[in-house]
């Protein structure tokens, strides 16, 4: 496929994200919150005192606009090919919702990241950095 998002370019951004995010590739909630434990444990034992911001961003994923999000794909130098590929994978979009075998109007989407998919959390990185 042409317009594939080259592994450098990914490593790239992966790398310039998770330095400023406790968020690690291919680390779970749970040891990120044994790792931040431990660590304000050692700052205890040293007389240092914690200070510690929690965030809900379960609708986070929602309120990702597209325009700032594809510009900054541009700005992390993502090839114009690809960025096409962004657009028509994020804009357009419609969605329905099923609750009690009753099937909604369909409704279009113009902002946010599909959620389950594997680039929704790469691509939420790169909008809040």
């Amino acid at each position: 496929m042409e317009a594939t998002i080259s592994q450098f370019w990914m490593l790239k951004v992966i790398l310039a994200v998770s330095k400023s995010t406790i968020f690690t590739w291919l680390i779970g909630t749970l040891t990120a919150l044994i790792e931040a434990t431990n660590s304000w444990s050692v700052n205890i034992d040293n007389g240092l005192v914690n200070g510690v911001i929690f965030i809900d961003l379960k609708k986070a994923f929602d309120t990702i606009d597209h325009t700032i999000l594809i510009r900054k794909l541009r700005k992390y130098g993502v090839d114009s090919g690809s960025l096409k590929w962004f657009e028509s994978y994020l804009c357009d979009r419609n969605q329905k919702c099923s609750a009690n075998g009753h099937l909604s109007n369909t409704t279009p989407v113009s902002c946010g990241v599909p959620q389950g998919s594997n680039l929704g959390p790469l691509l939420f990185l790169v909008y809040i950095k």
